[in-house]
């Protein structure tokens, strides 16, 4: 099985209860696949506050941020590490 570990802070955290958790699959999931997968445990509404978030990928040492419109079909490997993190506006 591949696991891919997801930390949450800001809205998302406080939507789903959660400050991390693993999901398991059987193959390297897309990024896609990923939010799908969040998109059954908690529902739509979460769904949609997480692709306002910055999502950082970490893996094999590099961290990147992800932008959904272009890495939708990306595959994440295993033992991964994604960050949703809440971005924060001042004025």
């Amino acid at each position: 099985m591949i696991t891919i570990h997801l930390q949450y802070s800001g809205t998302v955290r406080l939507l789903i209860g959660k400050k991390e958790e693993d999901f398991s699959f059987v193959q390297n999931p897309t990024l896609e696949e990923l939010i799908n997968t969040i998109r059954q445990q908690y529902g739509q509404e979460v769904v949609e506050e997480v692709l306002h978030q910055m999502i950082l990928l970490q893996s094999s040492g590099i961290t990147k941020q992800l932008k959904w419109s272009q890495d939708q079909r990306m595959e994440v490997e295993g033992g991964s590490l994604i960050k949703i993190i809440s971005l924060v506006t001042g004025g």
